[in-house]
């Protein structure tokens, strides 16, 4: 999939193509052990891809809207208003995808750094 590929693309058919790939990613529920950090980091690297892409499909779009415009086909440039918006969406599910994934590893890693200082006390004691 590339911007030629979104360009042939109804607004219809973008959104499909974002529902399957984007709004349908898996949610990591808990983070509780070192296997689930390792999915955790599998997650964000593949978010992070999705990021990337998305990020550049709406780069390209920006600048086809406006020549869409300028060449005064309203038409094309109301369904790549539309792509745009549909893909600017999957950018920020994307986007707060990575920021949850990220913020539940830094609970597991508090977490695990309070149970070692109850552990500690604990010995001391």
């Amino acid at each position: 999939m590339n911007i030629n590929d979104i360009k042939k693309m109804t607004p219809k058919e973008v959104a499909e193509f974002c529902d399957d790939n984007y709004f349908n990613f898996p949610i990591m529920k808990h983070i509780e052990s070192t296997d689930d950090l390792k999915e955790a980091s599998k997650y964000m690297g593949i978010l992070m891809g999705h990021y990337s892409f998305l990020a550049s499909l709406l780069a390209h779009l920006k600048y086809m809207i406006r020549d869409a415009k300028v060449s005064g086909n309203q038409k094309d440039a109301n369904d790549l208003i539309d792509k745009r918006t549909t893909i600017d969406l999957a950018f920020n599910i994307i986007k707060d995808q990575y920021a949850m994934i990220s913020r539940r590893i830094t609970i597991y890693e508090d977490l695990a750094d309070e149970m070692k200082m109850t552990d500690y006390i604990k010995k001391k004691k």
